[in-house]
């Protein structure tokens, strides 16, 4: 989500003088096919499986009266190990938002304290925009980023479409 904002600054500071060497050398391979494909899946295991993860860790000693504690972390790993043996078989799986969103729904349903957190990051939390404190202006951004992961509009993005299915 942030190439457009990384490429304005890149070509301010190329403009500004200076050999630029740095900075002609990252616009080169963020302008890159391959890169901005591989943004877009680390954002998608960053949102699917990194934010859960951290959750599970952190608050697996609160969990107890749901029947889930530290020993219970591989039955996490296992519900990830299985949904990325599905994924080296389908690839399209990476891309398909109920099934990288939905990889601990057997967890979620088993404790509400864990539903609950989904719910908030991903439906209820809101922030406002750099520049704005204004109620009116909040977005809810990881509905925004969700979106432009899953459901690509730039050109930027759904190049790796074009790339991943040769």
């Amino acid at each position: 989500m942030n190439l457009p904002h990384y490429f304005e600054f890149l070509i301010w500071r190329m403009r500004c003088g200076g050999d630029g060497i740095l900075e002609k050398k990252l616009y080169t391979v963020l302008r890159c096919t391959e890169m901005v494909s591989l943004l877009r899946v680390l954002s998608i295991l960053y949102v699917s499986i990194c934010i859960t993860m951290r959750w599970l860790a952190s608050n697996c000693g609160n969990l107890e009266e749901y029947g889930f504690g530290v020993a219970d972390m591989p039955k996490a790993l296992d519900l990830m190990d299985d949904a990325f043996e599905n994924v080296s078989i389908d690839g399209n799986l990476l891309l398909d938002e109920d099934f990288m969103m939905g990889i601990f729904d057997p967890l979620v349903k088993t404790m509400p304290p864990f539903e609950e957190y989904l719910n908030y990051m991903f439906d209820e939390k809101r922030s406002s925009p750099v520049g704005s404190r204004a109620e009116e202006d909040k977005v809810f951004p990881f509905h925004l980023l969700k979106t432009e992961l899953f459901c690509a509009t730039r050109r930027e993005t759904l190049s790796l479409l074009s790339l991943l299915w040769r």
